[in-house]
């Protein structure tokens, strides 16, 4: 169960990284992300997302890699890597998938963003619930927020996301999961 959650989370945090109205899919850009609460019971977890350097072309498209890494003091999770890759079209939408488990690629985040916009992604219904709201986390608050909610096997899932940054945190079931600690972009 951890496992499955785990890999949910990873590809959830992928999809709204790439938003690139809310974050600029750039090679080198880095997000450090510290798990809260309950998802951090060693208090030593987090993940580092790492847009990579090399891009990869396939079937004629060419494509950033996403990394998202963990670790914990679990041996579940510590240094699980997993790499989408992600493109932008002309219209702003960011489509990708992952190459180790399907070759199909879907949308991962609409390039224009609305209250009520619903998409299927690998992750599951997408939502956009918000574009105004506010996450307050153990470093700071960020207003403004984009939030896209999924629903998966009974969790709901919310990611905030604020323009020029990208990804701040993210809720499950209405409790803090993770939030950003720090971030450097290219």
């Amino acid at each position: 169960m951890k496992f499955l959650l785990f890999i949910i989370l990873t590809n959830t945090i992928s999809s709204v990284v790439m938003s690139q109205s809310y974050l600029p899919l750039e090679s080198g850009n880095e997000w450090h992300m510290e798990f809260a609460g309950i998802f951090n019971k060693s208090g030593a977890a987090y993940s580092i997302i790492k847009v990579l350097e090399e891009k990869v072309e396939v079937n004629g498209l060419e494509y950033f890699q996403v990394q998202s890494t963990s670790f914990s003091n679990s041996e579940i999770a510590d240094g699980f890597s997993i790499t989408t890759y992600a493109r932008l079209d002309t219209e702003g939408n960011i489509y990708g998938y992952e190459p180790k488990t399907s070759n199909k690629e879907t949308l991962m985040y609409p390039g224009v963003a609305k209250i009520g916009t619903t998409w299927n992604s690998a992750q599951g219904n997408m939502k956009v619930v918000a574009l105004d709201d506010t996450l307050k986390t153990p470093k700071k608050a960020y207003t403004n927020c984009l939030v896209v909610e999924v629903e998966n096997q009974g969790m709901i899932m919310r990611s905030y996301a604020k323009k020029g940054i990208g990804l701040v945190g993210m809720e499950m079931n209405g409790q803090l999961m993770m939030f950003l600690d720090d971030y450097e972009l290219k």
